[in-house]
């Protein structure tokens, strides 16, 4: 069903005796108005905007925009339009079925050439190759309800800007804000999926790279889709820049919503041509499925850092639906994983951008039973360090239990910045974060280390992670925080750190 009809700002309606409109968005609706019933159960899953150029096509004819029903009912179209970014109104009778895909092309006669089949509508305007906001309209309360502003500028998927690649939701479990840019990845393949879910998405989801035998490293794969994916020629690495080392054997196929587990015996294996182990002292893990474009085919994978024996690393969702990689509480190769471990000094208030531009804290808490000493006790030249914020623990620094510690910028005197927050005389004061805190978004990654070790050069110190959030100044994050005065607070410190649901705006109270 094609609908040529657009969206503009002086579209005409009839006025009712009654004085309602008909036909359009009410003026001016009460900001308690809410979109109608159903609407919240459609969300976009697919944007081309910047495509491949084909033999006489021009890209721009190529853009498409794909909704999904998530729900288990019908939802009915009527009153609703794209009013941002593109226009187009949908039809009075058009509606989308439970669980199914419709979209909405650029050019209906370039979509049905290129993808053999009719698009649910036509819209008019262009996707800007830069970015831009799209907006989904609901007339008859007057308000957008859904919406994405994306960008071809990272932490975006950059092989969406003119690569051919579209993007799509980086996960289809659980729920995800669209206007984070880490909820999307590029398409698996080049022109995208319209029309149904992205194929061939398998991730890395739990690794154990320390252990001593009986026990085996191991890496895990999850296909969280719902038909199974054939892995038969894929491969594993421990460094991205070098794919092609562990060619996974043929006759590998993961069950839809299934697992499947590589022990070190079989990617170390001395008879392959490039066998590897997982180093307990930190590297990467990476998997990738098209070993004819290892640059624009699919790969998933993240680095990791030192981690106790026997500790799994595995990836989680947080409730902006973005990938996180952390310690485990336990081992769950094969299954679901659990949740994160949660460490006992833990990081309780960011103030990142504060009022008068330089007083940038953080603030961390001992919520354990016993004293925590921020130095290697083997090697007490080795202190923790706050990667983010450019600060080295001291020597012989410690926190007793149940006490908090603030560290802040060098451009500040601790006399100063004590009286000027009435800091709590118990509170720890550490001057010296020369590094910042970015206004637009940061990583605090609080770290320990561990024991030393000689790479044959030189003797290095690995870290574990104790600790990380990465926080910015958009999508579900408190925005007050940036700049009007408010900080970040924990709500509760036995929860995820790496969160925006664990953190509110609060009024500064560092120490307290």
């Amino acid at each position: 069903m094609i609908s040529s009809v657009s969206l503009t700002k002086q579209t005409c309606c009839l006025i009712l005796l009654s004085g309602l409109l008909a036909g359009c968005a009410i003026v001016n609706p009460p900001d308690d108005v809410p979109a109608r019933g159903g609407l919240t159960d459609l969300t976009i899953t697919e944007i081309n905007y910047n495509p491949l150029p084909e033999a006489g096509i021009l890209e721009d004819s190529l853009e498409f925009i794909e909704l999904f029903n998530k729900s288990s009912s019908e939802v009915s179209l009527k009153g609703v339009a794209f009013d941002d970014g593109i226009d187009f109104i949908f039809e009075s009778d058009a509606s989308i079925g439970p669980g199914e895909y419709i979209v909405i092309a650029s050019s209906a006669e370039d979509f049905r050439a290129k993808y053999g089949f009719e698009p649910f509508g036509e819209y008019t305007g262009n996707l800007k190759n830069s970015g831009e906001r799209i907006a989904l309209r609901d007339l008859s309360a007057g308000k957008d309800f859904l919406s994405v502003e994306y960008s071809d500028v990272g932490p975006w998927p950059e092989k969406a800007d003119g690569l051919g690649f579209s993007i799509v939701p980086v996960s289809s479990e659980g729920q995800w804000d669209l206007k984070s840019p880490y909820s999307w990845r590029a398409s698996t393949r080049i022109g995208g999926s319209p029309g149904k879910a992205d194929p061939t998405v398998v991730y890395v989801n739990e690794v154990l790279t320390h252990t001593d035998p009986p026990d085996e490293d191991a890496i895990e794969l999850y296909n969280p889709g719902n038909v199974p994916v054939d892995i038969s020629g894929w491969f594993l690495t421990d460094k991205k820049s070098n794919p092609k080392k562990f060619r996974i054997p043929d006759g590998n196929v993961i069950e839809a919503k299934g697992y499947k587990v590589f022990y070190s015996h079989e990617f170390s294996n001395a008879s392959l041509p490039y066998p590897f182990n997982l180093d307990a002292n930190g590297e990467e893990v990476y998997l990738f499925a098209d070993s004819t474009d290892f640059i624009n085919g699919f790969s998933h994978g993240f680095p990791f850092d030192a981690i106790e024996n026997g500790v799994s690393f595995g990836r989680i969702l947080n409730s902006s639906g973005q990938q996180r990689f952390t310690t485990l509480d336990q081992v769950t190769l094969g299954k679901a994983n659990s949740g994160p471990a949660l460490s006992k000094v833990v990081i309780t208030e960011i103030m990142y951008n504060p009022q008068n531009g330089r007083d940038e804290y953080v603030e961390i808490k001992n919520t354990g039973s016993k004293t925590v000493f921020f130095y290697d006790p083997l090697n007490p030249e080795n202190t923790w360090i706050l990667k983010g914020f450019g600060f080295v623990f001291p020597a012989d620094a410690s926190l007793e239990s149940g006490k908090s510690a603030l560290i802040i910028t060098d451009t500040i005197p601790a006399d100063t910045f004590r009286s000027l927050y009435n800091v709590p005389s118990d509170a720890v004061i550490y001057n010296g974060a020369n590094g910042g805190l970015r206004n637009s978004g940061d990583t605090l990654t609080l770290m320990s280390p561990e024991e030393p070790f000689s790479d044959g050069y030189e003797t290095v110190v690995p870290f574990k992670v104790i600790e990380r959030v990465e926080y910015t100044d958009k999508g579900l994050w408190p925005v007050s925080a940036d700049g009007e005065g408010a900080s970040l607070v924990r709500r509760d410190n036995g929860k995820f750190s790496d969160d925006p649901a664990n953190w509110i705006e609060g009024k500064p109270g560092p120490g307290r």
